[in-house]
């Protein structure tokens, strides 16, 4: 039982975001309610469900694509069209693998890594709280 439950402990970090969710909770409160969140290649529920606010999917349809079919404004077809959508933007965030933040912050794309975890990037556009002049 011991080893169960530490090992759940050690575990928990790889298949929930609810810990690297509550280190950018200040960010997220921080921001408007209609500051646009991105699920970006990717979509997990347990941080649509820690966030409490729905999420616009970029290149991802899997077992969403009836909902997205009824209602595509919910999703964005291609990298191109988020690339746009985000250095227009005057804030917004963003959910993604790490290595997909690699690649968009080596294109220059403007994003301020808030948290990050073996499975997940959480970035915003505009810089975090703590990294404004005071």
């Amino acid at each position: 039982v011991t080893l169960g439950l530490t090992g759940n402990q050690n575990l928990s970090a790889l298949y929930s975001t609810e810990q690297t969710y509550h280190r950018v909770v200040a960010d997220l409160a921080d921001a408007r309610p209609d500051v646009p969140v991105y699920s970006v290649r990717v979509f997990d529920h347990s941080f649509l469900f820690e966030l409490g606010r729905p999420v616009i999917l970029v290149e991802y349809r899997d077992e969403l694509d009836l909902g997205l079919r009824a209602e595509p404004q919910k999703g964005i077809k291609t990298m191109a069209e988020f690339r746009k959508r985000w250095r227009e933007a005057d804030d917004a965030f963003a959910i993604m693998r790490p290595e997909t933040y690699v690649a968009l912050a080596r294109e220059g794309l403007p994003m301020f890594l808030l948290a990050e975890d073996p499975r997940h990037a959480l970035v915003r556009r505009r810089p975090p709280a703590s990294l404004k002049p005071r």
